[in-house]
C-alpha cells in the first residue's frame, strides 16, 4: 500500500541521494571498498523490496518493515547471511538517523539472527572402517578400544576406567557398568556383539583388575570428548596418519 507521507516526515529528510551520501561517509570513515559496496548490495536488496512490497524509499521504512524483511532473510539464508544484511541496515539507518535523513533508527532494536549450534558430525562409514582396519592392525588391544569407543559412545575416561568386574559378558548379550560417568552419574551400556568378541580376545586368563591396562599409553594424556566427537584434534596412535581425518578420531595420540 502507498504510504503518505506527515509534514514532520517530510521536513526531517534530505534531499540529497542518500546512498551517495551514505558511500561518501563511509569513504570518509576509510571503511574498505569491498565493505562499502557490500554494504551497498544489502541495501540495495532491502530498498528494492521495500519498493516492491509497500511502494515505500529507504527514507520511509519502519522497525517493523526491518522485522519482516529480517524474517524473509531468515526463511532463505543462513544465520551469518541475515545478519550480514542486517549489520548494513544498521550502519545505515544509523548514519541516516544522525545526520536527520530518518526521525527514528528503524534499525535501534533489531536484533540478530541466533546462530544455530553445530552438533558434533560423527565418522562416515568408511571412516569407521578405515579406523577399525588401522586398530586391528595394531594389535588386540587397539583393536579392543577403538571397538568400543565405535560402538559403545562411552568417554576415554570411562573407558580407561573400565575393569573385568564391571562387565557382564555373555554369548548373545553383554553390558558395561559406568560408575562415575558425564556428571558422575552412573549408567549401565549395552555391548553388541563386535566388542564382546573384542573382549574376549584380550580378557586374560584370570580377569581382575583393569581391562585397558594399556589405554594410556595407547591412547596418550587423558581425554574427555565422547568417542565420533568432531571436537577432538588429535590421533589415536593404532590410527595410520593417511586414513583418518585428525579432527575425526575420538581417542588422542
Amino acid at each position: 500500500m502507498p504510504r503518505s507521507d506527515g509534514p514532520s516526515q517530510a521536513l526531517s529528510r534530505s534531499t540529497d541521494n542518500p546512498l551517495a551520501a551514505f558511500l561518501t561517509f563511509l569513504a570518509q570513515e576509510q571503511v574498505s571498498a569491498r565493505t562499502a559496496q557490500l554494504y551497498l548490495s544489502h541495501i540495495g536488496r532491502f530498498a528494492t523490496w521495500l519498493r516492491d512490497q509497500y511502494h515505500a524509499q529507504l527514507v520511509d521504512a519502519t522497525s517493523h518493515d526491518l522485522r519482516e524483511y529480517r524474517e524473509r532473510l531468515a526463511d532463505r539464508q543462513k544465520a551469518a547471511s541475515v545478519n550480514a544484511a542486517l549489520a548494513a541496515l544498521q550502519r545505515f539507518y544509523g548514519w541516516a538517523h544522525e545526520t536527520a535523513r530518518v526521525k527514528t533508527n528503524p534499525t535501534a532494536k533489531l536484533k540478530p539472527i541466533a546462530n544455530q549450534p553445530l552438533a558434533p558430525r560423527g565418522f562416515t562409514s568408511i571412516e569407521r572402517q578405515r579406523l577399525s582396519r588401522e586398530a586391528e592392525r595394531a594389535g588386540p588391544m587397539a583393536d579392543a578400544i577403538v571397538t568400543t569407543l565405535l560402538n559403545t559412545g562411552l568417554r576415554v575416561d570411562e573407558l580407561v576406567s573400565l575393569t573385568w568386574s564391571d562387565l557382564v559378558l555373555q554369548p548373545r548379550s553383554g553390558k558395561a557398568f559406568i560408575k562415575r560417568g558425564k556428571g558422575d552419574k552412573a549408567r549401565i551400556v549395552p555391548l553388541n556383539a563386535t566388542v564382546r568378541e573384542a573382549f574376549s580376545a584380550i580378557r586374560p586368563v584370570v580377569a581382575e583388575g583393569p581391562v585397558f591396562r594399556q589405554a594410556r599409553a595407547i591412547l596418550g594424556s587423558r581425554y574427555s570428548q565422547p568417542a565420533g566427537s568432531a571436537r577432538s584434534s588429535r590421533r589415536c596412535r593404532a590410527c595410520s596418519p593417511a586414513s583418518v581425518p585428525p579432527r575425526r578420531c575420538s581417542a588422542p595420540g
